[in-house]
């Protein structure tokens, strides 16, 4: 599928599950191959503090918290290992999250489809670029400090449509998804890409806006009812309950499922929004720069 293409509200729509459709095997099987740690990983950090916490056997004295807290005093070099180990892997799992998806699409526009692996993929992210993406992120903080009280002003006249959030929050991640890929793919500075990005969200805002506030209420919406069905199961599981042996081992395992449940739906809906954002960057691109016409001229110039 061509990246580089002018789109309209629906194309972006129509091309994102068009790109998940032909490339998504390819894409999550990468995306697992690169996460696989992390997320099993930060599985058994879950487990081990649900088993842990209702392991004590207190909730039903109302003090779980206290003995809890008490417990980790008990054994604080465990505990230190396991902050210290959290710490390191959640801050590769945000790089990764963070830049899987520009430097997927950027290799795809570059090999002209699927045609290459995850450890090219890891080579680009952790040997490349890891120096811009660590940039970039704190500078993402910056300006989202900076942003933050006219955002919220904004979020709060906007919160009377409920719907208007959406469309102010993909306004914003937008802008930082362009900012960060033309900042992988391009020299320049850092602020100048998220000047870039901005100016690319006005070439055909309210059909770029549009497209991915709507795909930002949608995966909400999946989001937010995945998370409901599995709380009502963890209650299912603690109502039924026979014992309080029992019901500790219901609610470590209902806790553990729900974790890994609401994980991978986060992720396929984090993916698919990401996915919808560069697909909107690169047509802003070609719209703004008419890099295939330049393209297709040249090659007639040199009588292909």
């Amino acid at each position: 599928m061509e990246l580089l293409k002018r789109r309209n509200f629906s194309t972006i729509f129509n091309d994102t599950f068009t790109l998940l459709k032909v490339s998504g095997k390819h894409f999550f099987k990468n995306y697992f191959i690169l996460n696989g740690i992390p997320l099993l990983f930060f599985l058994i950090i879950v487990y081990f503090f649900t088993t842990t916490f209702y392991g004590l056997g207190t909730y039903k004295q109302g003090d779980s918290f206290k003995m809890f807290t008490a417990y980790i005093e008990g054994n604080p070099v465990l505990f230190s290992i396991i902050g210290i180990l959290s710490i390191i892997i959640s801050f590769i799992f945000a790089i990764i999250q963070y830049s899987f998806v520009p430097i997927y699409l950027l290799l795809y526009r570059k090999n002209n489809g699927t045609n290459f692996t995850s450890k090219e993929i890891f080579d680009v992210m952790f040997k490349e670029k890891i120096g811009k993406i660590i940039i970039f992120i704190f500078t993402s903080i910056l300006v989202f400090i900076i942003i933050a009280i006219p955002l919220v002003i904004v979020m709060l006249i906007s919160i009377f449509t409920i719907v208007g959030i959406f469309f102010v929050l993909g306004f914003v991640s937008l802008w930082f998804n362009n900012a960060l890929l033309e900042y992988l793919d391009s020299d320049k500075g850092v602020f100048e890409c998220f000047s870039y990005g901005y100016r690319l969200i006005l070439v055909r805002f309210w059909d770029y806006v549009g497209a991915i506030g709507l795909f930002m209420l949608m995966t909400s919406f999946i989001s937010g009812g995945i998370s409901l069905v599995t709380s009502m199961i963890t209650m299912i599981f603690s109502a039924n309950a026979a014992n309080a042996s029992e019901k500790s081992l219901f609610l470590t395992l209902a806790m553990v499922f729900s974790f890994v449940v609401s994980k991978m739906v986060s992720i396929f809906v984090q993916t698919v929004v990401q996915l919808a954002q560069g697909i909107v960057y690169f047509s802003a691109k070609e719209e703004s720069e008419n890099i295939i016409t330049k393209s297709e001229i040249d090659k007639i110039g040199l009588g292909e």
